[in-house]
């Protein structure tokens, strides 16, 4: 969360001495730690700490929090893909300050994030803010995903 908003770290932690990034969560926090580093070159190791952790899962790395720091720590690493999703070039934005203009300005969006295991939209969207919401899960444990997935149906 203190790195949501900020522009990506992954060079400056690099120039600062850094030579891995660690994401100890989900596949939330993987996605977002990956967006800070995937243009730095910096590569990442994954303590699996979510509740689903498909990512980790995906990746065959263990489960196992202490066998997992013992893949980072040995520093066996392996490439993979990442998919970009990004924003359409041009967005419509009704604020043109040039009076004489058009009505309608566009301004170019920049913001783009990457992802290593899934880009949700839609239904996921509604379904992981209730797998992800501490109190369901905190109560529900493992039957958290089965509900939120009743729960996104139901309404």
């Amino acid at each position: 969360a203190e790195l949501d908003g900020l522009p990506p770290q992954g060079t400056s932690w690099r120039a600062r001495g850094i030579d891995i990034a660690i994401a100890a969560g989900g596949d939330g926090l993987v996605g977002g730690v990956t967006t800070h580093i995937a243009e730095s070159g910096l590569p990442l190791g994954i303590l699996p700490l979510g509740t689903g952790n498909d990512t980790a899962r995906s990746l065959n790395i263990p489960l196992d929090l202490l066998q997992a720091a013992q893949v980072i720590t040995a520093g066996k690493g392996i490439e993979i893909d990442l998919g970009v999703a990004q924003p359409a070039q041009q967005t419509p934005h009704l604020a043109n300050p040039n009076p004489d203009g058009p009505v309608l300005s566009h301004v170019a969006v920049q913001k783009h994030g990457y992802f290593v295991h899934a880009l949700i939209i839609g239904l996921n969207v509604q379904f992981a803010r209730l797998a992800t919401n501490v109190v369901m899960r905190q109560r529900y444990g493992r039957l958290t995903y089965p509900l939120a997935a009743l729960e996104v149906l139901r309404n």
